[in-house]
């Protein structure tokens, strides 16, 4: 969902439209094709899922066309817009601590109830500046209990874990590929600028041009210098540049 402002229209995805409507003072997510498998998914998932920091459905709708309605509150302002045009009142860092506490609050409780949301980015997470409150929006390529549900369809390319594209052929990744995106975010949030620049459907390319390392043979050799990176020297890597 987008960012509220005055009009009709809110902003739109891959599979939904976001309206605003003026009367009720509300947005509505609207699936584009008739009966969507996708809006079944999320209508799921979100009435399953019930916490402070994972964006509540108010009521749900099936029009006469059989598209799928979602009615769900106003927030302020997506993290993909400069929030610190937003903030006025209180210092930055305060701000960034408690959007980063509420999204991986709402990440550990998705985890905990074996969903993995799997498009963490910052058009995804919503904040309300009147209760300073984050919350993570849009679950349609969630999924649910990932040992027995796999799937390839997931992911913002910017905000992909290298295991994704690595594992395509099976689909296979786990609960840390959220993990990857809310660092991703949290690289946004503090340079205004992504973390992984080169885009395409090798993710390992990205994360070894962001880290400063060499493109190297394949993607295999790749992925598994990633994978052997040590802590520390992630940290002295990402506080160079984010400095």
């Amino acid at each position: 969902m987008a960012e509220s402002v005055s009009g009709q229209f809110l902003g739109e995805g891959t599979y939904s439209t976001v309206t605003k409507d003026t009367e009720r003072n509300v947005a509505i997510k609207t699936f584009k094709e008739a009966r969507d498998p996708n809006a079944i998914q999320e209508i799921c998932i979100l009435k399953y899922l019930q916490h402070d920091n994972i964006v509540h459905v108010n009521s749900i709708h099936l029009d006469a066309n059989g598209m799928w309605k979602l009615y769900m509150r106003l927030y302020s302002f997506d993290l993909s817009k400069d929030w610190r045009s937003y903030i006025t009142n209180i210092h930055p860092v305060a701000v960034l601590c408690k959007i980063m506490h509420d999204v991986s609050s709402g990440i550990h409780y998705m985890h905990n109830n074996l969903v993995i949301h799997c498009d963490i980015k910052p058009h995804n997470i919503l904040f309300d500046t009147n209760n300073m409150r984050a919350v993570i929006t849009d679950l349609n390529l969630a999924v649910y209990n990932p040992q027995t549900m796999l799937s390839t369809r997931v992911q913002t390319s910017n905000y992909r874990a290298p295991e994704v594209d690595f594992s395509k052929k099976y689909g296979q990744f786990g609960y840390l590929i959220d993990i990857y995106s809310i660092g991703c975010v949290m690289y946004w949030l503090l340079t205004c600028e992504r973390f992984v620049g080169i885009v395409d459907d090798d993710s390992t390319r990205g994360c070894c041009d962001a880290l400063g390392l060499p493109m190297y043979s394949n993607r295999t050799e790749r992925y598994f210098v990633l994978k052997s990176l040590m802590h520390h020297q992630l940290v002295t890597v990402l506080s160079e540049r984010v400095n």
